[in-house]
């Protein structure tokens, strides 16, 4: 769960992986929600942890470093 602004609208699929709340009473709810809702709780979570393991492992950052300067370094000049 995660306000409404630029860095988190990257990270989060409201719905998907995560919420994207606009007050704190939207975010209780949310909270509540997931409190109460066992298997919403499990999908949520799951999807949030494969798409930070997608997006943000370090591993998966390095070869992509490592694909841009190989293909940086083969382009023609």
């Amino acid at each position: 769960i995660g306000g409404d602004t630029l860095g988190i609208r990257e990270q989060i699929q409201s719905g998907k992986n995560g919420y994207i709340v606009k007050s704190s009473e939207e975010c209780a709810k949310r909270i509540v929600a997931l409190i109460k809702d066992k298997r919403l709780r499990h999908k949520i979570g799951n999807r949030a942890y494969q798409s930070v393991k997608k997006k943000y492992l370090i591993t998966n950052l390095l070869v992509n470093y490592l694909r841009l300067f190989k293909r940086l370094l083969s382009a023609p000049i």
